[in-house]
């Protein structure tokens, strides 16, 4: 995995997360901001942007504490992780079964 990428969990537990909480806490003005960002018309592709990330923050209202919040997050993270594996697995397997020298990956 790369270092410092933003798919890299590292880079997630220090933005994502954090980022993730402030939108939680204070979503009206990063949304109103977002808008005065957008120099298009309303049928861009920003304004819709704008909508889902509002539609998500919506979600998030249900989540009134902040640790249902990471304990969603943590179960969220080891279900990825358990994702991650069980394909891992399955192409070493279909690699040593087919007794090709090439593998998958």
């Amino acid at each position: 995995m790369r270092q410092g990428g933003v798919g890299s969990p590292r880079f997630w537990w220090r933005f994502g997360l954090p980022l993730l909480v402030v939108l939680r806490r204070r979503p009206k003005p990063f949304i109103a901001w977002l808008h005065r960002l957008n120099r298009g018309g309303p049928d861009t592709a920003s304004v819709r942007g704008i909508a889902l990330l509002e539609q998500f923050l919506d979600g998030l209202k249900s989540v009134r504490r902040l640790r249902e919040l990471t304990r969603i997050i943590a179960s969220s993270l080891v279900m990825w992780l358990m994702i991650d594996l069980s394909v891992w697995l399955g192409l070493k397997a279909s690699t040593c079964r087919s007794g090709s020298s090439t593998p998958f990956f």
